[in-house]
């Protein structure tokens, strides 16, 4: 019997994309696909899915608490976190929601396939260049030369990076423009930096 994955991002592309990807493995059939952390905990009830692929960064609810949330309706279904961020904190807070693998988006297919695989039998799959971070104590929220951001922190400063207004985060994270202007400014006073500085620490992030 084929591994039931559901497929989980606000990107018609990239759920197309993955589709064709474990559409050529005959041990694995895609059930079904939602575009938000909403939809995704309905099509669980209705659909029981085996694993499912999280994007992590959606409107309406994220794919950390949309994980959270999955588990307590099912709690043998495996989520695999599949995202384009690749920053410390995000992973740990995937984890802690209950998520049993984490893959960054430019993951080969080859790969992809291996860990969902990996996952449904109860093991464990991490991006390599993420896995190191597993091995170290956390790092600490504040206070300290290099302190970690929140997961919605790690949002706010994402999108600034990528040239995003103030408005245009809260759009398309479903916040209030002032919850925005706060976790910029948490953001700004964590990272010791300047507004003008805010797209050049986003850009780095990603590079970790």
């Amino acid at each position: 019997m084929a591994i039931g994955v559901l497929l989980v991002d606000d990107h018609p592309v990239i759920r197309q994309g993955v589709r064709a990807v474990l559409k050529s493995d005959s041990e694995i059939a895609v059930v079904g696909e939602a575009n938000n952390g909403a939809e995704a905990l309905r099509a669980v009830a209705e659909l029981r899915p085996d694993v499912i692929l999280m994007d992590l960064v959606m409107p309406v609810l994220n794919g950390t608490e949309a994980t959270r949330q999955a588990l307590q309706i099912r709690s043998d279904i495996r989520v695999l976190a599949l995202t384009s961020y690749g920053q410390e904190s995000f992973l740990r807070e995937a984890i802690s929601a209950g998520a049993c693998g984490y893959l960054l988006k430019k993951t080969a297919g080859e790969e992809l396939v291996q860990a969902i695989k990996a996952v449904f039998n109860g093991q464990t799959w991490y991006s390599p260049r993420l896995a190191r971070f597993l091995s170290q104590e956390p790092k600490p929220a504040a206070g300290s030369p290099s302190p970690g951001l929140s997961l919605r922190e790690g949002q706010v400063l994402q999108l600034l990076s990528e040239g995003y207004t103030d408005g245009d985060i809260a759009r398309e994270l479903s916040l209030d423009i002032e919850i925005v202007r706060c976790e910029r400014h948490a953001v700004m006073q964590k990272l010791g930096i300047t507004g003008s500085e805010l797209k050049t620490a986003g850009h780095n992030l990603e590079t970790l």
